[in-house]
């Protein structure tokens, strides 16, 4: 007989955002009952048991299933983590526990793209990393993937093709724009969509492969270190205007350091002005002067939050979950039925975490993976793009 796994509750709460007052609210228990459950004291009972699922919006399997704690392998580098509330991170921590869930099924049926991160050595501590070798490993990376000197057609396409797992959705809380982590079958990066800016997203998974790059070897207690967390931070933000805005051809397009002529090169490199103007200072192409009228320009424009061509240029959304279980239904290697069983969560959860649109089947994706032969002996099946 399945028992009900008291850890399961707490991490449906957590991924709910809920505190145990308030889910004893919901369910007609009380914040007593609610402790005892999670610390697996004591089980609910059948009827309360559906109650909390349904509250959850979870399938009551969910609280059978074994715990997948075990999945983040280690640190998960939180975009803003000064800032952001200790509850937003709990539940994005069990969002993605959720997400390697996701990609560890899908890879049960589908080659995705293996990683392609190279483990080069940097210092431990971050304090001895300096702007050039940041500068030099966002250069040595555009190589490693070949990728010239041009701007990055698509941040998102490229990150999933060398095997970066990526989900975006939005995060509902101010003080989070985009975390990742090296889990069980991989790097993950996930992006926050509440912003609906394409060019402030592209720098936020910039600043993400950064942390991949950089801090791989940094140890958790390193990372709570307020000062080395906010050297860390730094580290990745230099590194994203490095690689989406290499030294010298970004150099050579500057014609008059002008916010009217950054604004004109938006659409050629997709980042944003204000971005542009620290890439600018960290290249010493602008006096201090010239910075300080730049930034008083963007005040005085208000672009520090939102600029001209922010709704225009398209947001890249992620589609390498999406592509394989598509193609997984589409080929009969999976069906609606078993993706439920085997992924114990919400539709709605399954579609946010995995790029699915609303209502869960969506047409004209183009999967860049192949699903494995039935024989079982590793042949994979190519299909065409």
């Amino acid at each position: 007989m399945n028992r009900f796994i008291g850890s399961k509750l707490r991490e449906a709460r957590e991924a709910r955002n809920l505190t145990a007052l308030s889910l004893a609210d919901l369910a007609g228990v009380s914040p007593s009952a609610i402790s005892r459950f999670e610390h697996g004291d004591i089980a609910p009972n059948l009827d309360t048991q559906s109650r909390l699922a349904q509250v959850l919006n979870l399938p009551l399997t969910f609280f059978f299933q074994k715990d997948n704690e075990q999945s983040l392998a280690g640190k998960i580098f939180f975009r803003s983590l000064a800032s952001s509330t200790k509850a937003a991170r709990s539940k994005e921590r069990r969002r993605l526990q959720w997400h390697v869930t996701i990609s560890e099924y899908v890879r049960t049926f589908a080659s995705l793209p293996n990683p392609d991160i190279p483990d080069w050595e940097f210092p431990d501590n971050p304090r001895h990393l300096s702007e050039r070798e940041i500068e030099k490993a966002a250069f040595e990376l555009r190589k490693y993937w070949a990728l010239g000197t041009n701007p990055v057609p698509n941040m998102v396409e490229l990150l999933e093709d060398k095997g970066i797992v990526v989900a975006r959705y939005r995060f509902e809380d101010d003080t989070l724009d985009a975390y990742s982590a090296w889990c069980t079958d991989g790097p993950h990066i996930v992006l926050g969509a509440d912003k609906r800016s394409a060019v402030r997203s592209r720098f936020d998974a910039a600043h993400e492969l950064g942390h991949l790059v950089l801090h791989r070897s940094i140890d958790t207690e390193t990372l709570n270190n307020r000062d080395t967390l906010r050297r860390v931070e730094q580290d990745a933000h230099y590194f994203a205007g490095a690689f989406l805005l290499p030294e010298e051809p970004f150099a050579s397009s500057i014609m008059i350091p002008t916010l009217d002529w950054l604004l004109s090169l938006k659409w050629t490199w997709r980042v944003s002005v204000s971005a542009m103007v620290m890439r600018l200072k960290a290249l010493d192409l602008v006096s201090p002067d010239e910075l300080r009228r730049l930034m008083k320009a963007i005040g005085s424009r208000r672009w520090s939050k939102w600029e001209p061509y922010d709704s225009d240029i398209p947001i890249e959304e992620p589609s390498l979950l999406r592509a394989a279980l598509e193609l997984g239904l589409t080929r009969g290697r999976v069906s609606l039925a078993g993706i439920r069983t085997l992924l114990p969560y919400a539709t709605t959860d399954i579609e946010q975490l995995a790029g699915l649109p609303d209502g869960y089947l969506a047409s004209g994706s183009n999967p860049r993976v192949s699903l494995k032969d039935d024989d079982h002996q590793g042949k994979i099946i190519q299909f065409p793009y």
